[in-house]
């Protein structure tokens, strides 16, 4: 079964998932199709962790309005608040292509 890495005798019901993963019902569902943005939940409706280019606002991934080629931005202002991604340098709140 994709992504379940512990399982009951019978394979056809999970116990356990991989990271990225969540369980429900026996069966382990993609974080990030459930919720864009997101690369680890504990659940269908409850991200941990989100990619670059989104910051965790709540249970969900939110896209950095301002940073968008940031590694992480700003909850409340969108900002750029590290480093950019590859191909870009930091301007001021925001990334800019090299």
């Amino acid at each position: 079964m994709k992504g379940c890495n512990t399982c009951l005798q019978t394979a056809a019901t999970c116990t356990n998932c991989d990271e990225g993963y969540y369980l429900a019902s026996g069966k382990c569902g993609v974080c990030s199709e459930a919720m864009e943005g997101c690369t680890t939940c504990s659940s269908e409706s409850k991200c941990l962790t989100c990619t670059t280019g989104y910051y965790l606002n709540g249970d969900k991934c939110t896209k950095c309005s301002i940073g968008k080629f940031c590694n992480s931005c700003n909850a409340v202002t969108g900002a750029c608040t590290s480093e950019c991604l590859s191909s870009y340098y930091k301007d001021g709140i925001t990334c800019k292509p090299c």
